[in-house]
């Protein structure tokens, strides 16, 4: 189920339903996620994952109900996150990740005493469907931090100042 995120819709139909659940096809969500979705010559709208059947993580599919709420609902924070125990398979990816991200936030006396600067970002690079976000959003986790997912192809635009514009909102 989502919800507009601050805001009411009005006008709700089938129709849009069908876009928006189109636009989350075969992408993982869990309860408590921010999602944009963009809306046929607009800006994109912005939803709250408010609840999941199964609880979890769940993936849209074609067979997967979509509903879209008119009101905005509030989301218990309480809700279970995506963990290292959640990711299967990358367990060398997940370590390394552990290393450049965990260890510098969770001790920086050790890079102090060694001398050395932690690591300023990290870069995950992938096909689709590898797990780059799923372990983004463990990380964020672990790691007590936010996690903003932003697809390129939501912020690009060829006019001057448009991409920036996207990005601040």
């Amino acid at each position: 189920m989502l919800s507009p995120a601050g805001y009411k819709l009005s006008g709700l139909d089938e129709d849009f339903n069908t876009h928006v659940k189109t636009m989350l096809l075969d992408k993982p969500y869990i309860a408590g996620d921010y999602i944009s979705v963009p809306i046929f010559g607009g800006n994109p709208l912005y939803f709250t994952v408010v609840s999941t059947r199964p609880k979890g993580i769940v993936r849209v599919t074609s067979d997967t109900a979509v509903q879209v709420t008119m009101e905005p609902k509030e989301v218990e924070r309480n809700v279970p996150r995506v963990t290292y125990e959640d990711i299967g398979g990358l367990h060398e990816a997940v370590q390394r990740i552990r290393e450049m991200v965990e260890l510098p936030l969770r001790h920086p006396e050790l890079f102090e005493r060694l001398g050395i600067a932690p690591p300023k970002g990290v870069l995950l690079h992938g096909p689709p469907g590898c797990g780059k976000t799923l372990l983004a959003k463990a990380v964020a986790n672990e790691a007590e931090a936010n996690f903003y997912s932003i697809n390129g192809p939501e912020i690009m635009s060829k006019f001057y100042g448009e991409s920036e514009e996207r990005l601040r909102q």
